[in-house]
């Protein structure tokens, strides 16, 4: 694993960016057991229900901090969004480009991991 905070970074992105995007659908159902994997207690994965039974991934949402990372299917495509909160009020929500959403997300989970210790673990083990 890598030390320097912008290594790390790389390595996390493209870890996050491994599966396929032609496949909405299975890449963010890929994307978000990775992210609850890593960070269990600041990733919270929404799924479709019809009559109880599970209809597939909906939406993943990522706490950072006063920042919150969604992503979601909407109509076969993916789409990402970048919300700022303070005191568990959301002030604002700001869509983003898909690939800007996976560098900032892996920015941020590359900090935490530096600031955390049982992150970087976590991390260690989800790069190798």
């Amino acid at each position: 694993m890598v030390d320097n905070a912008k290594g790390l970074e790389l390595e996390v992105q493209a870890a996050l960016a491994h599966s396929d995007q032609k496949d909405a659908q299975a890449f963010a159902e890929e994307l978000s057991g990775r992210l609850q994997h890593l960070l269990p207690q600041a990733v919270k994965v929404t799924h479709k229900k019809l009559l109880f039974i599970d209809q597939g991934f909906e939406s993943v949402s990522l706490h950072l901090g006063e920042v919150e990372y969604h992503l979601r299917i909407q109509d076969g495509r993916l789409e990402a969004g970048r919300g700022h909160h303070v005191a568990g009020i959301r002030l604002s929500l700001e869509p983003l480009p898909v690939e800007v959403w996976l560098e900032e997300v892996s920015a941020a989970i590359a900090q935490e991991a530096q600031r955390n210790a049982r992150v970087r673990e976590a991390l260690r083990r989800f790069i190798a």
